[in-house]
């Protein structure tokens, strides 16, 4: 059945609603059958098989509803908790459980019981040294932690859950680092991309479970975490481990959201700051772009807005006003609203003539992105903080055409103008325009009226 279900031919066939049915009533009967001390001994065979042909079957599309409604996947997940030394019979099970957790349905079957997150830590600490298997348990991981909160709180809940995360990073990022020194050999090279795809995998666990606050402020405390991920940054080349170094940005940018006094990442933030200097310099988008994301939650303190001016990173950050790139646009208005709350760094706008810039900034995006829109205005805020004229602060014709754009903007009769007759789509619109510009321009936009002259000089 295993070879049949190998031939594509037959694939279809083996992989009908009857033959799941019967695959599914085969796992339950064994599972139900095999109890402690004698568990599955004597069935494991019989199960390697049954897991390789179900691993088969998971690739064929439109059937993963039959995965779930005969229980297939709940089966699958007794079978891992009740057989955790059977490698053979592991490394089946996560390749089919991996296929599966791609979609969301799957992942919230696997998420629902927070035994199966005691499987896969266990699994990790017993079976740390085989990387095809810990390649497989760290990217199902991924997968239901990007998809369901139960599963952040479920895997985290599980005793040292984090530490056992750590060291599989710190293990293979160390065998991919001894392997790296010699790679003239193509063992050498595919060993050491299999390492280097484990430490992806496994930042990526990281980066997911980072999205709730509890777990985030919980893995942001760990000194050894910031440690291990600020080694990438230092040794890294983004040309040569872009997704390994563009995935450790994101999870830094993940965990710097959370700025706390016992955060690692506040502690480090120096550090973190000189590691992604290069980053500005390099002509990678991507990474300019994950680089300034980071830099707009460090810029929260002042001695890393200090070090980023001595670095000529704030002229860097205007000079992607005008990139046309909307994330990078987006993330360098983020570090510029920090920039601009200390007053000695306000000149630079002047200066690099960043005011015309964020003016354009509000031409190009402001009518299809209110967010950005509110952060060109906030940095307009922070920016004429001290403000006693609009024409000496922003210039007189720029102070002018700021009123004239934020007025056609703040106009609610022609906010929804060119926007596609979509109720959801236009509910959206007009709530970011209320709450994230709205509030911000109308300040803007008095203080300029408030401070323009409209006495008439005297010509000679």
């Amino acid at each position: 059945m295993k070879f049949l279900s190998s031939n594509t031919s037959l694939l279809k066939f083996l992989a009908s609603k009857s033959h799941l049915k019967s695959f599914a009533q085969i796992l339950e009967s064994i599972n139900r059958a095999s109890t402690p001390p004698n568990v599955l001994n004597d069935h494991v065979d019989i199960l390697v098989q049954l897991t390789a042909v179900l691993r088969n079957l998971a690739n064929v599309s439109g059937n993963k509803q039959y995965f779930l409604s005969f229980g297939l996947v709940d089966e699958i997940c007794l079978l891992m908790t009740k057989s955790p030394n059977e490698q053979e019979l592991m490394y089946n099970i996560s390749g089919l459980l991996s296929k599966l957790t791609l979609h969301s349905n799957c992942c919230e079957a696997v998420a629902k019981d927070p035994i199966n997150f005691k499987s896969f830590v266990e699994l990790l600490a017993r079976f740390k040294t085989r990387e095809e298997l810990v390649l497989r348990v760290t990217f199902i991981l991924g997968n239901l932690l990007a998809k369901q909160e139960s599963a952040r709180s479920y895997l985290f809940s599980q005793p040292n859950a984090l530490e056992q995360i750590l060291e599989i990073y710190q293990y293979y990022f160390e065998k991919e680092a001894a392997v790296s020194r010699d790679v003239s050999s193509e063992t050498a090279a595919r060993s050491q991309k299999k390492f280097e795809d484990v430490v992806i995998k496994t930042v990526r666990v990281i980066a997911n479970a980072s999205i709730s606050q509890e777990i985030g402020e919980m893995i942001a405390k760990s000194e050894k975490c910031i440690e291990l991920l600020l080694q990438v940054l230092e040794q890294k080349k983004i040309d040569s481990s872009e997704e390994l170094v563009l995935n450790v940005m994101a999870t830094i940018n993940n965990l710097s959201f959370y700025s706390f006094q016992d955060s690692a990442i506040v502690k480090k933030r120096l550090s973190i700051a000189r590691a992604l200097l290069r980053f500005i310099e390099v002509k990678h988008r991507e990474g300019l772009a994950e680089a300034t994301r980071v830099f707009g939650n460090l810029t929260r303190e002042k001695d890393v807005r200090d070090f980023l001016v001595a670095n000529k990173v704030d002229e860097a950050m205007v000079a992607i006003l005008d990139s046309g790139n909307r994330e990078l646009v987006f993330a360098s208005c983020g570090v510029l609203i920090n920039l601009m709350a200390d007053e000695e760094k306000r000149l630079l706008l002047s200066n690099e003539e960043g005011i015309s810039k964020l003016i354009g900034v509000l031409q190009e995006f402001g009518r299809t992105d209110w967010q950005l829109a509110g952060m060109v205005c906030q940095t307009l805020w922070n920016f004429s903080a001290k403000i006693t004229s609009a024409a000496s602060c922003f210039g007189e014709e720029e102070s002018q055409e700021i009123v004239d754009i934020l007025t056609e903007y703040l106009d609610d009769e022609t906010v929804t103008e060119g926007i596609e007759d979509d109720d959801v789509m236009r509910g959206y619109y007009l709530e970011t325009w209320k709450t994230e510009f709205c509030p911000v321009a109308l300040d803007l936009l008095r203080r300029i009226e408030d401070n323009q002259s409209h006495l008439e000089p005297i010509l000679s």
